[in-house]
């Protein structure tokens, strides 16, 4: 019964979005929203809160760009529903 997951990146950002920590980011948003499903669907993920099975995730994101290499975690939280009580 897992409900959520850490995911250690250690992404290795193309030259052209290394300039600026603004690039950084835009560069870093568009590769976690490849990767969603992928870890979306890698499991029979279960809500963190209960049993049920999990129909959301919530991601919180811990970057560390201005770092060399840059680095992030990504906590991603699987819920039943992400209005109701495990919200």
């Amino acid at each position: 019964n897992v409900g959520r997951v850490e995911i250690t990146l250690n992404p290795r950002i193309p030259p052209k979005f290394v300039t600026t920590l603004e690039k950084k980011d835009q560069w870093v948003d568009g590769f976690l929203k490849s990767i969603v499903k992928d870890v979306k669907h890698s499991g029979n993920w279960r809500c963190e809160f209960c049993t049920k099975r999990a129909r959301e995730t919530e991601w919180m994101d811990c970057p560390w760009l201005h770092f060399y290499p840059p680095r992030m975690v990504s906590y991603v939280h699987s819920v039943c529903d992400t209005e109701g009580p495990c919200a």
